[in-house]
């Protein structure tokens, strides 16, 4: 299971389906309604304006981010563990002392 967080800030549910293999150079994550029924009424699809919002997975009650949004039905995007170093980068230029972590 997966929290995205959508344009309009509201938080919805969804599991990932597939992920493609670690030797493609940009691993996607696609997604799809929860299997859960219980947690179906927390799903939403995925409309023009949602991507760049963010997709995370819940570890010890705590977001951890796994990707932002690109295209739309579902939901699909591009894991970031590929790009720590240049977000890290990028934040260290833009100033605020924010970095990324890695979790176990």
């Amino acid at each position: 299971p997966v929290i995205i967080r959508d344009q309009f800030n509201q938080l919805h549910e969804a599991d990932v389906q597939q992920v493609s293999p670690a030797t493609f150079a940009a691993q996607t994550v696609w997604l799809q309604p929860p299997l859960a029924l219980d947690r179906l009424p927390r799903y939403k699809t995925i409309i023009s304006g949602d991507s760049g919002s963010p997709v995370c997975l819940v570890e010890n009650g705590k977001p951890v981010l796994l990707m932002m949004l690109s295209q739309g039905g579902s939901g699909r995007g591009t894991l970031l563990a590929a790009y720590i170093a240049p977000i890290n980068a990028a934040m260290q230029q833009l100033g605020g002392g924010y970095q990324l972590t890695t979790t176990p």
